[in-house]
């Protein structure tokens, strides 16, 4: 008897170990990095923790305090070069590890079968995979909420101390979970349902509260010893957060109800896609929430009617987790609905692969306690070849969003990689840039020079705003990035600059500024040493202008040089005929056609164009 259950944990072990070497490989192929807003500015944070000297006052990003994900990270940076594979390396085992603990606890609660089942439906997930190769606290949280589950499953096996530390680690992978994400206090509500056992308490239950509650006083402790604020983080979080409400980032509540329900089962809130198409499965998740809900409650179902209370947990944890999602508040003052990204999801994944896994397994007929009938051969023929044919369907198409994700996150970092590629090789000097979200990106690619690191509280001396600079000499010897879809309001954030807010160089380049590259519609230049700013004259200032603008193919610097009362007369059409014909000319044919056919008349103080466009 010995001989054959070690061979089924060799089975089981050996199963897991492919499972986990199937996520390794999704992994890879879909690998997305560092591709976010947030994720550069972590890397920055990771990096310069011990390194520099944190500002710890109200500039600083409450972020930063994210510990859970940055002292691991932080760690990586010690032991490896900075680059993007380090900065995602602990997310990647965290996530891994979230897929053990699925087996583990699924073993636990509904037998090996369901737990290995579930660890590779889990493992398949498609926002499990991408997220897992990103620098962000989401695929972070539920691993360590899967270990306090794990944890808390264990206390039933063991006496005394044992069972006491079990009972405090309980709290205290919930307490690196808020320190990871800090609205995951929540999740101590998922032991709510024991409080009133009294054989729990004598054992130790208590302890998860005790195991949550000292590591935050002793944390927050240290916040006050660094600011004189006990609730120093809560605070940054509260400014940082009211300033996004007032922004209307954060949206009112009664336009952020059922979000996530609206990223679970997009078809079931009507959602069109450009020509008229509706959008069935999830941008994110594809069909795992539609399959993933009915056995959920299929789950719950089960564990009623056998009165198993422990299989009411994982129904339970999903339960929790939703409710929280959907309608928690993020403020203590007052009711305000956090705003939902698809990626808050992932904490709802292990709960459900495992409901995956509950279902499968009693389909096969594998189940820990099958249901009497399913023990007829026919019975189980039918069921289980429709359970595989489910996880075919929903695999197929996690794979196919997967590769669709992925795309579109390669072509928005197109731009970024290239403007890498373009600076790797040369010296290290300031870069001033039109904004956006350059200073972001490249603060993190040239690491280790945290010079370069520009995020809140860390403001560099080496990534510069452009629309800042005084004196033209300033920028002598340096870089300069223009990303000119910021005129045309093409950026991240739909915002359309102004050229009048920059200096007139940005407008019409300096002969003697070196061409590095222009693709994106981004140029980059190199000014040369020593370099002055000698202002052209108004026409001249005009006209060549308009004739540098069609060489990059920019129209909105040509129209930035018509006279208004001009461009009034112009359509859309007649504007882009009239553009187009001046890029088929040479560039010394169109210098001749635009000397001799324009005319000049002032608009604000400043010379515009007018055109002859018969």
């Amino acid at each position: 008897m010995p001989l054959k259950d070690s061979k089924k944990i060799n089975v089981y072990g050996a199963a897991l170990m492919v499972i986990l070497v199937i996520n390794a490989l999704l992994k890879w192929r879909f690998f997305a990095g560092l591709t976010q807003a947030d994720d550069f500015s972590y890397g920055v944070y990771a990096y310069t923790m011990f390194r520099d000297i944190w500002p710890w006052n109200t500039d600083m990003d409450f972020r930063m305090l994210r510990l859970g994900l940055m002292f691991p990270v932080s760690i990586v940076f010690r032991i490896l070069p900075p680059g993007e594979f380090a900065a995602v390396l602990f997310p990647m085992m965290a996530s891994l590890g979230t897929v053990v603990l699925a087996y583990l606890i699924g073993k636990r609660l509904y037998g090996p079968n369901a737990g290995i089942i579930g660890a590779f439906v889990l493992a398949t997930f498609p926002g499990d995979v991408l997220y897992g190769t990103m620098l962000l606290p989401d695929i972070v949280v539920p691993f360590y909420l899967g270990a306090a589950v794990l944890a808390f499953l264990y206390t039933d096996t063991v006496k005394g101390y044992k069972s006491y530390l079990l009972y405090a680690l309980t709290g205290f992978f919930i307490f690196l979970a808020f320190i990871t994400r800090e609205n995951s206090y929540y999740f101590l509500l998922f032991f709510l349902p024991f409080a009133f056992s009294a054989g729990r308490w004598k054992r130790g239950l208590y302890l998860v509260g005790a195991g949550f509650v000292l590591p935050v006083l002793a944390l927050y402790g240290i916040y006050y010893l660094k600011t004189g604020d006990f609730l120093f983080n809560v605070h940054l979080a509260t400014t940082a957060r009211d300033s996004q409400i007032a922004s209307g980032y954060i949206p009112k509540n009664s336009d952020n109800m059922l979000t996530q329900f609206y990223y679970m089962f997009p078809a079931a809130m009507g959602k069109v896609l450009e020509g008229g198409r509706r959008m069935y499965s999830s941008s994110t998740f594809g069909l795992t929430f539609y399959f993933g809900l009915p056995c959920v409650l299929y789950t719950l179902v089960k564990a009623i009617i056998k009165r198993d209370r422990k299989g009411l947990l994982i129904p339970w944890w999903f339960l929790l987790v939703y409710l929280f999602l959907e309608f928690g508040t993020l403020s203590f003052s007052h009711y305000q609905v956090m705003k939902k990204l698809p990626r808050f999801l992932l904490t709802l994944t292990p709960a459900m692969a495992l409901c995956y896994g509950v279902v499968i397994s009693d389909a096969a007929g594998l189940g820990y306690a099958q249901i009497k009938r399913l023990k007829d051969l026919r019975i189980r023929w039918i069921t289980g070849i429709a359970a595989v044919a489910l996880m075919a369907v929903v695999l197929a198409t996690s794979m196919k969003v997967a590769g669709r994700y992925k795309t579109g996150l390669d072509s928005n970092m197109e731009e970024y990689r290239w403007g890498y590629s373009v600076f790797k090789p040369l010296p290290r000097k300031p870069i001033y840039g039109t904004g956006g979200w350059w200073n972001n990106k490249l603060s993190f690619y040239f690491m280790p020079d945290i010079r370069y690191a520009d995020v809140n509280g860390h403001r560099s001396d080496m990534l510069r705003d452009i629309k800042t600079v005084d004196r033209a000499t300033e920028i002598s010897g340096s870089y300069v990035l223009i990303d000119r879809k910021n005129f045309s309001g093409q950026n991240d954030l739909g915002l359309k600059y102004l050229y009048d807010d920059y200096p007139p160089y940005v407008v019409l380049i300096p002969k003697d500024w070196k061409l590095l590259g222009a693709e994106y519609g981004v140029e980059i230049y190199e000014v040369p040493e020593n370099w002055d700013y000698d202002k052209p004259f108004g026409k001249y200032f005009a006209l060549w202008t308009i004739n540098q603008a069609v060489t990059m193919n920019d129209p909105v610097r040509v129209l930035y040089c018509m006279h208004p009362a001009f461009i009034q007369r112009l359509d859309r059409e007649t504007f882009f005929n009239f553009f187009n014909e001046l890029k088929r000319l040479n560039e010394k044919d169109r210098e001749v056609y635009l000397i001799n056919n324009v005319q000049f008349a002032t608009d604000n103080g400043k010379w515009k164009i007018y055109f002859d466009t018969k």
